[in-house]
């Protein structure tokens, strides 16, 4: 049984292992086999993380003779190259002034983030964020306060989706 988003549904589906020799082809499924019913099936209660998915792809890889799927580029590292890239553009294309609020606005999140600040961009989901912004207006931001550092903060994401 695998998820398939497109139908928000389990369903049943035959893997091929990629594999010619029989005994490793058969190591193979009964890890996917392992590694499902791990996962809870299509009666689990409650839906896979980021996390979780991806120890079990790496499981899956280490049994296939694969190295492992690894995140490299991490939030606190990522956001101060960003900043690094903008303050180049100081004082052509940009403005000292503009640049500090990106800074500050930047700032706010891995704040927020405090020791997670050195997570994969790609744990940060949009729940994250969704959790940011609302402790932000907790704290006394104002929407428009808010609605800047969640464009500072998109920016970043914008530039580190169009590197792939």
């Amino acid at each position: 049984m695998v998820w398939d988003a497109k139908i928000q549904a389990w369903k049943a589906v035959s893997k091929s292992t990629r594999c010619r020799d029989q005994a490793k082809a058969l190591e193979i499924a009964r890890e996917f086999e392992r590694l499902a019913l791990a996962s809870g099936g299509p009666d689990a209660s409650t839906s896979l993380s980021r996390d979780y998915v991806g120890r079990i792809l790496n499981d899956i890889m280490r049994i296939s003779g694969h190295r492992d799927v690894e995140d490299t580029k991490r939030w606190r590292d990522y956001s101060a190259t960003w900043l690094a890239n903008e303050k180049k553009r100081v004082p052509s294309s940009l403005s000292l002034r503009s640049w500090m609020a990106y800074e500050a606005r930047v700032k706010n999140f891995t704040d927020w983030l405090g020791r997670d600040a050195n997570i994969p961009l790609g744990a940060i989901d949009g729940d994250t964020i969704q959790r940011w912004y609302v402790a932000g207006r907790e704290s006394g931001l104002s929407i428009s306060s808010m609605n800047g550092a969640a464009g500072a903060v998109s920016a970043i994401f914008e530039r580190a989706r169009n590197e792939g």
